[in-house]
């Protein structure tokens, strides 16, 4: 806090006044201690005083004020038995720039927790779809000889359809994978074993499903995903499906 005072008038630092975090009487109050200081190193002005100047009756609200102040950093507060208070004042300008600092640090430290949070929240659904995948392969039946499995759900995204059958073609033989899922539109993902593609290939089956429920797609004979725009007819896709792998295996 410089002194700046000319006559009968002083300055105070702009930071004080653009705080948000004070009222209007604890930065009167600030300032009326600041004008106490003077060019000395502390105010002692009696609680009476600063009532007086502030037109506060109650000596009470001072006290709370100046703790106020003192909890922001602003005001060390050195109690005299016997004798009025003395009040050292901070540079505001320093006590803002500090708490923009620790602020700054406090929203990093976040940003790194968010991030961890983030990163094991991944790990869980990955480990979630792997044992989704293990359950599909337990749930499954047989084709003319060919494990087949098919399922539908309700909110699982494309790219978590997409590792549920790249696992289930990972971990299996002789398998063809047919999932769905939405609730809005609809998603298909299928995945076929390379001893099976020469009878029946994922992005004809994919294509397929997506038509009945209003849109296109298709892929690789080994791996394909496709949408449509009407997820009432998923259960339709998938049963038109089924009847194409009796078909065809």
């Amino acid at each position: 806090m410089r002194d700046l005072r000319e006559k009968d008038w002083f300055w105070l630092d702009n930071a004080l006044i653009d705080r948000t975090d004070l009222n209007l009487y604890e930065k009167m109050l600030y300032a009326c201690l600041a004008r106490h200081t003077g060019k000395k190193e502390y105010a002692y002005p009696a609680l009476e005083t600063l009532a007086k100047e502030l037109g506060i009756k109650d000596t009470r609200t001072i006290v709370k004020y100046t703790k106020t102040l003192a909890d922001k950093g602003l005001v060390v507060i050195e109690k005299l038995k016997g004798k009025s208070n003395r009040y050292y004042l901070k540079n505001v300008e320093k006590v803002v720039k500090s708490d923009e600092a620790n602020l700054l640090d406090r929203v990093e430290k976040m940003v790194e927790t968010i991030k961890e949070n983030s990163k094991e929240l991944e790990e869980l659904k990955s480990r979630f779809t792997q044992i989704e995948a293990q359950a599909l392969a337990e749930n499954s039946e047989v084709i003319n000889g060919v494990t087949v499995i098919m399922k539908t759900f309700k909110t699982t995204t494309a790219d978590d359809l997409r590792k549920m059958v790249d696992y289930v073609k990972d971990k299996m033989t002789n398998t063809v994978v047919v999932l769905a899922s939405g609730a809005d539109k609809a998603i298909f993902a299928a995945g076929v074993t390379k001893e099976l593609t020469s009878k029946v290939k994922a992005g004809n089956l994919v294509k397929e499903a997506a038509v009945i429920t209003g849109g296109n797609g298709g892929g690789r004979p080994d791996f394909a995903q496709a949408g449509g725009k009407d997820a009432t007819k998923i259960q339709e896709a998938m049963n038109a499906v089924k009847e194409t792998l009796k078909n065809s295996l």
